[in-house]
């Protein structure tokens, strides 16, 4: 009988950690259906000129962000209080870069070339270029108005592949993609620790209810450290749900990624430009870029990014 339930004891616990990294690592399907969906989205925008205010108004998971952020709910208020730390402490680094600004010339030309710089009702970010090495990009808070390039890729990207890097930035910027990172990720903690409470619960009552069930048979009480058991169980439910949270924070990232790179996508064809430059503007990086995946990585392998890609370009031709 203790070998029948630390059985179910191990059942019960593969089961939970299989179901949440399952979902939360690979996703519920290995297709590009939702991947098309984000493009097909970019679609209904009229021009390049109103791309950036449009684009929330056709981008599904902005306006759900929107709805959650009107119905200000207790997770919502804990994702906006973190995202307000956030981009409070960013403030400091503007301060800096406004002192120090350099390369006006082409943080003005980024404006321009991604129209960012003709929207009337949206926050236009400053584009700062900084003295570094490395071969990156980023955008801030929405509200800290900052999006930065580093000397190294600017240097590195003619302008159209610079074009594609700054909408894909503006693709982050103007969707309030770390608002949406955080707010995601405390709603999926939470359910992760309920299902978690109920494992425990569930299995505290299996265990109860078999010793009753032994007890009207006439068999002994088992000799069982009941509490210890529930007690273990729930510490492993308890790690599994925190590692599948984690893990949805990771995948969740790599989805954002992929939707900036749509998005960017999207743009260059609306611009005219040749949309194949934000492929080249991929492989460029290919080589500063891990080519193994790891399942902590908040950004998807480029080889895999550029296959979406070639993908929605092979499935929407101009």
């Amino acid at each position: 009988m203790k070998r029948l339930f630390i059985l179910l004891s191990f059942i019960c616990i593969c089961a939970v950690s299989f179901a949440q990294y399952n979902d939360m690592y690979y996703g519920k399907n290995n297709e590009y259906d939702k991947y098309y969906d984000i493009y097909k989205q970019t679609l209904k925008i009229s021009s390049a000129e109103t791309f950036w205010e449009e684009l929330r108004s056709v981008n599904k998971d902005f306006k759900k962000l929107e709805k959650k952020e009107k119905k200000w709910g207790k997770t919502m208020q804990e994702a906006v209080s973190e995202y307000q730390d956030m981009f409070v402490k960013c403030l400091d680094l503007r301060n800096l870069l406004e002192a120090n600004k350099l390369h006006v010339d082409i943080s003005d030309s980024l404006l321009s070339w991604t129209k960012a710089n003709r929207s009337k009702s949206l926050h236009t970010p400053e584009m700062y270029i900084i003295p570094s090495q490395v071969y990156n990009a980023s955008a801030y808070p929405y509200e800290t108005r900052m999006v930065i390039f580093t000397e190294a890729i600017v240097k590195l990207l003619d302008k159209e592949e610079l074009t594609a890097c700054a909408a894909h930035e503006l693709a982050h910027y103007f969707l309030k993609h770390q608002l949406a990172h955080i707010y995601k990720a405390k709603k999926k903690e939470k359910s992760n620790k309920l299902w978690a409470s109920f494992g425990t619960a569930l299995y505290a009552g299996v265990m109860a209810g078999s010793n009753m069930y032994g007890a009207t048979q006439g068999a002994e009480p088992l000799d069982i450290d009941y509490d210890g058991l529930v007690s273990g169980v729930n510490d492993e439910l308890e790690r599994v749900s925190a590692n599948a949270s984690l893990m949805f924070k990771f995948r969740y990232s790599r989805e954002q990624e992929m939707e900036a790179d749509i998005i960017a996508l999207a743009f260059l064809r609306k611009a005219g430009m040749d949309c194949n430059k934000i492929i080249s503007l991929l492989r460029k990086l290919q080589p500063y870029s891990p080519e193994t995946f790891d399942k902590h990585d908040d950004h998807p392998l480029i080889s895999e990014r550029i296959k979406v890609l070639n993908s929605i370009i092979k499935k929407f031709p101009q």
